[in-house]
C-alpha cells in the first residue's frame, strides 16, 4: 500500500502542483471579481440615495379664484441620483394639499350687495422631476417640472361644503424652482415655489381669467 502510494506521487507530483496553481488562480480571480462587485456596489450605493420629505405649503390661485392664500400639508418621498459633478437628478412622489380662499361679491339692483366666503381645497397626488446643482458644499439650486393628478376638490361656501372634482381637471402641470441647504449628510431643508401651467377648471367660460396654481413650500428632508 505504501508503496502504491510513493509509486503514485512522483508519477502525479507535476500534475498536483498544476491543479494547484490552477485552483490559486481561481481562488485570485474570485477575490478580485468579489472586491470588484463591491466596489462597484459602493460606488452605486454613493451615487443614489433615497429618503422621505414633508413639509408647509401655502397655496393660492391666480384668476377667478384670485384671494387669499391658504396653509396646506405636503409629504412623501423621493430618490437622488448623482449624474455629474455637483448636479443631481431627484424624482419625488408627494401628497400635496391646495387651493385658495376668496371672497365672492354681487349685486342685484334696488338691493344691497351680497357677499359670501367661499374656499376651494385641492389635493394632489405630485410627482416632481427636480435638477440640483449644488452651487456651494452645502447649498443647491434645483428646477424641474411637476405632473400633478387630482385626488379631491371640495368647495366651501359659508360653512357649506360640495365636492367639485366634476368640473375641475385631473391633471395639472406645474414648473418648480427652488433651493436647498444638506444641514448634515441625512438632512436637508428646503424652499420650493410652483408655477402652475394649466387651467385647473373645465369647461371655462370665453374671455374670463385663466385659474392656475400657485404654491410656495417649505421643506424638511431625511435621506436614509
Amino acid at each position: 500500500m505504501y508503496y502504491i502510494f510513493y509509486k503514485f506521487v512522483p508519477n502525479n507530483l507535476n500534475n498536483y502542483k498544476q491543479m494547484k496553481k490552477i485552483i490559486l488562480s481561481l481562488v485570485g480571480l474570485a477575490v478580485m471579481n468579489i472586491a470588484n462587485a463591491q466596489s462597484k456596489k459602493s460606488s452605486s450605493n454613493e451615487s443614489l440615495a433615497y429618503g422621505v420629505k414633508a413639509g408647509l405649503n401655502i397655496a393660492s390661485i391666480t384668476g377667478d379664484f384670485d384671494g387669499k392664500a391658504i396653509a396646506g400639508a405636503n409629504f412623501g418621498g423621493f430618490l437622488t441620483l448623482n449624474v455629474a459633478d455637483k448636479f443631481y437628478v431627484q424624482p419625488e412622489l408627494l401628497f400635496s394639499m391646495q387651493g385658495v380662499s376668496y371672497t365672492y361679491s354681487y349685486s342685484i339692483p334696488g338691493f344691497s350687495t351680497v357677499s359670501y366666503n367661499s374656499k376651494l381645497k385641492t389635493d394632489y397626488l405630485t410627482i416632481p422631476v427636480m435638477a440640483r446643482y449644488f452651487v456651494a458644499d452645502k447649498f443647491s439650486l434645483e428646477a424641474g417640472p411637476q405632473l400633478g393628478i387630482l385626488l379631491t376638490s371640495k368647495q366651501t361656501v359659508n360653512n357649506t361644503t360640495t365636492d367639485v372634482k366634476s368640473s375641475t381637471k385631473g391633471v395639472d402641470f406645474t414648473l418648480n424652482i427652488g433651493a436647498g441647504y444638506d444641514v448634515t449628510e441625512n438632512i436637508a431643508i428646503g424652499v420650493r415655489y410652483g408655477l402652475g401651467l394649466s387651467e385647473i377648471e373645465k369647461n371655462k367660460q370665453t374671455g374670463s381669467d385663466s385659474n392656475k396654481h400657485r404654491v410656495f413650500s417649505i421643506n424638511a428632508a431625511y435621506k436614509f
